[in-house]
C-alpha cells in the first residue's frame, strides 16, 4: 500500500497524509480518553502546583472548581480548607467566597470559621476577623491557631500585652500537646509582634533578637527558619542598613541546617566520606557567626554528628577496627565532648558521651552521662534505662538493677532483653543449691511464665533444669542471654554481616 502511494505521485502523498492525519487523531482520542480514566489530583494538590509555579490566574481557575463538589461530601470541607489556606495570600476574595459556599453545609465549622478570620485579617477588616476568632474559641477554647489569629488581630491594632496574653496560652497550648508545628506557629506569631514597628518603639528590639535566636538555633524549628527570614527581613532587617550582618547570620545558620541534613542522608547511605566533608563545610558556614553565643548548640550538634560517622563507620569496619578500637574510642569520645562543651544540655551527646564509657568500662562515669542526658530531657527512657540497669549490674548493684529493669518493663512491656536480665537478676539472689522453682518470688515466676510463652526455646531449657542448683542455673541463663540478646549498646565491632530486613525491624 505504501509502494501504491508513493507511485500516485501528489494525489498518492494527499491521502497518505490524510489518513497519517486520521490515524493520529484517532490516537490522541484514545490517550484523551485513557487520560479521563486516570485519578486526578486533588484540587489543592494541583493549586499548589500553580503556586509553586506562580501561575496564580491557573490557581484561581484550579480553586474554583471547589464551587463543583458535592455539598453533602466531606469533600467539599477538606478541599475548601486546604485550598484556601494556600490561596489567601493572593485572592483573599475568592477564598472568601469558597469559604461562606462550604458554610452553607457545616454553618459551625470552626475549621471553616477559623480560616475565615484569616480571610478578614488579611483584608484588614480586624473586627469580623476577632469576632470570628472569638466564636471559634468560644467553642475550642484551646484552638491554637485562633488564638495566634487573635494575637495577630491585637498586634495590628498595636494592643502589645493582649497580644503576648493570648500568645502565652497558646504556647502553653501547644507545649501541652507536644506539637512542634503549632509551637513553631506561635513562635513565629511571636516574632512578629516583637517586630512589630509599635513594639519596637516602646520596648526595642531585644525581645525580637531573643525570639530570633530561640527559633533559629532550635532543631526543632528547622522548618520555621523560611518564614522567620521573610518576617525579619521585611519587618525588621530592610529599615536599616546596619541591620544587614543579622541577614547573613540567618543565611548561615538557614545552610548549616540544610547542611546537618545532608550529612544525616549520607550516613544512613554509608557515605561516610561524604558525611565528613559535609560536616566540614558545615563548620565553616556557621564560623561566620561565631561570635553570637547561640550558635554553639550548632556546632554541639555538628561534632555529635562527626561522633555518629566515625561510631558507624566503626561498626561496619567488623573485625578490621577491633584491633584499632581503644584509640577509635577515645576519638569518638573526643567528639562527644567538643559538642558538650559548646551545649552543655545537649542530651544527645551526654548519652553518646556515656555509651563511650561503658564500652570504656568506666561504670560510674557511664552511669552519671545517662543521669545527665536524662536531666537534659532526653525522651528515650527504655534504652536509658536498660543502659543503666546493665551499669549498676556491672556493679553488682542488684536493687538498682532490678528497679531500672522494671521502669524499661513499665514502658515497654515487651522489652525481651530487659525479661531476661530481670530473671537472670532474681536468679542470682538464690542461695547455691537451693530449689529455683521454690526459691523464686512470686514476680519471677510470673516473669518467667512470660517467657515461656513468647520463647518456646527457653520454656524447654527451663522445665528440663528447673531442679538444679542455683549456681548452675544462673550460669547458664547468663550464657544464654550473652548469646541471644543483642550488645549491650549500639556498637557490634565482631560482625561484618548486614541486617537483613528481620534485624532492622526488630
Amino acid at each position: 500500500f505504501f509502494l501504491m502511494l508513493l507511485q500516485c505521485g501528489r494525489l498518492g502523498r494527499v491521502c497518505f497524509r490524510s489518513s497519517f492525519v486520521s490515524v493520529y487523531k484517532r490516537r490522541c482520542n484514545f490517550d484523551s480518553m485513557i487520560d479521563s480514566m486516570r485519578p486526578k489530583a486533588s484540587i489543592a494538590a494541583r493549586l499548589h502546583q500553580c503556586i509553586k509555579q506562580k501561575d496564580v490566574a491557573e490557581a484561581q481557575k484550579v480553586a474554583k472548581e471547589v464551587f463543583d463538589l458535592d455539598p453533602r461530601s466531606d469533600e467539599l470541607v477538606d478541599q475548601t480548607v486546604q485550598v484556601v489556606k494556600l490561596l489567601t495570600p493572593h485572592d483573599p476574595s475568592l477564598c472568601k467566597e469558597l469559604v461562606q459556599n462550604a458554610l452553607k453545609t457545616e454553618e459551625t465549622n470552626t475549621d471553616l470559621l477559623y480560616q475565615l478570620g484569616m480571610i478578614h485579617l488579611k483584608l484588614l477588616d480586624f473586627d469580623k476577623a476577632s469576632a470570628l476568632f472569638d466564636h471559634v474559641l468560644s467553642d475550642s477554647p484551646d484552638h491554637s491557631p485562633a488564638l495566634c489569629g487573635k494575637a495577630a488581630v491585637y498586634t495590628k491594632l498595636g494592643q502589645i500585652t493582649d497580644a503576648e496574653e493570648v500568645l502565652d496560652s497558646a504556647l502553653k497550648v501547644s507545649k501541652d500537646d507536644a506539637s512542634t508545628v503549632i509551637q513553631g506557629s506561635v513562635m513565629i506569631q511571636y516574632l512578629s509582634l516583637y517586630a512589630s514597628p509599635k513594639y519596637i518603639a516602646k520596648h526595642g528590639d531585644g525581645k525580637l533578637l531573643e525570639c530570633c535566636d530561640q527559633i533559629l538555633f532550635d532543631p526543632q524549628y528547622v522548618s520555621f527558619i523560611q518564614t522567620l527570614y521573610a518576617v525579619m527581613y521585611h519587618l525588621w532587617i530592610k529599615k536599616d542598613p546596619k541591620r544587614k550582618h543579622y541577614e547573613q547570620r540567618i543565611i548561615s545558620t538557614m545552610k548549616c541546617h540544610k547542611l546537618l541534613l545532608a550529612a544525616i542522608r549520607s550516613i544512613s547511605n554509608k557515605g561516610y566520606d561524604q558525611a565528613v566533608k559535609t560536616l566540614d563545610i558545615a563548620v565553616h558556614e556557621i564560623s561566620k557567626v561565631r561570635e553570637y553565643p547561640r550558635v554553639a548548640p550548632i556546632f554541639s550538634q555538628i561534632h555529635q554528628k562527626r561522633a555518629s560517622v566515625r561510631i558507624t563507620r566503626f561498626n561496619d569496619a567488623g573485625e578490621a577496627a577491633a584491633e584499632k578500637r581503644d584509640t577509635l574510642l577515645q576519638s569518638i569520645y573526643d567528639e562527644y565532648t567538643t559538642a558538650i562543651s559548646y551545649d552543655s544540655k545537649n542530651p544527645q551527646a551526654w548519652a553518646g558521651r556515656a555509651e563511650i564509657l561503658f564500652e570504656q568500662d568506666k561504670y560510674q562515669d557511664a552511669i552519671a552521662g545517662y543521669e545527665t542526658s536524662l536531666h537534659y530531657g532526653n525522651q528515650n527512657f527504655a534504652h536509658i534505662y536498660y543502659q543503666l540497669a546493665l551499669l549498676h549490674k556491672k556493679l553488682k548493684q542488684t536493687d538498682k538493677t532490678v528497679s531500672y529493669l522494671k521502669k524499661v518493663l513499665d514502658i515497654q512491656p515487651n522489652h525481651k532483653d530487659a525479661k531476661f536480665e530481670l530473671l537472670a537478676t532474681y536468679a542470682q539472689n538464690i542461695p547455691e543449691g537451693a530449689d529455683v522453682e521454690k526459691e523464686l518470688p512470686p514476680e519471677a515466676i510470673k516473669l518467667s511464665e512470660e517467657i515461656h510463652q513468647s520463647d518456646s526455646g527457653f520454656q524447654e531449657y527451663y522445665e528440663k533444669n528447673k531442679h538444679r542448683s542455683a549456681n548452675e542455673i544462673v550460669q547458664e541463663l547468663n550464657d544464654f542471654i550473652d548469646n541471644n540478646i543483642k550488645p549491650k549498646s549500639e556498637f557490634n565491632v565482631y560482625s561484618n554481616e548486614a541486617p537483613d530486613d528481620e534485624m532492622k525491624k526488630e
